[in-house]
């Protein structure tokens, strides 16, 4: 089976999640890309699951061209955070294009503990810190 054919097998519940992610690569050949994009949905893994990152960085604008990297990597496990939320870590090295390549490291955004998915408990949203205001009701005209 393929790595594209294993990313469309049905899964079970725990796995259909995803993460956001957002970092800024190394400089080198004196500037550097940003990297931002939503994960692939978690597969299997010997320590619980992974995800896979594939996009293309940010785009440099130069004199008479310019130039991306693509990146194509798998996060570590799992981490639990306290509040039981969890996040991946991340690392590589982004295709060598231009002549050079850059080195990048970062997390994904939060997701729900993977429990809590794999029970398929109604997942409640993160409490923030400036909640968003009641909308006012509207007036009724007769």
């Amino acid at each position: 089976m393929s790595f594209a054919d294993e990313e469309r097998q049905p899964d079970d519940r725990y796995m259909i999640h995803v993460h956001t992610y957002y970092t800024e690569t190394d400089v080198s050949d004196d500037h550097q890309h940003t990297m931002l994009g939503v994960s692939s949905p978690a597969r299997p893994s010997s320590d619980g699951h992974i995800h896979r990152l594939r996009i293309r960085t940010s785009f440099l604008a130069e004199d008479d061209h310019g130039h991306w990297h693509w990146v194509d990597v798998l996060t570590g496990p799992s981490f639990t955070m306290p509040d039981g939320s969890h996040i991946h870590y991340f690392c590589g090295v982004t295709s060598y294009n231009d002549r050079h390549e850059h080195e990048f490291t970062g997390a994904t955004g939060l997701a729900p503990a993977v429990e809590e998915i794999a029970e398929g408990k109604r997942i409640e949203p993160l409490p923030s810190s400036s909640p968003m205001p009641k909308p006012k009701p509207k007036a009724k005209h007769f």
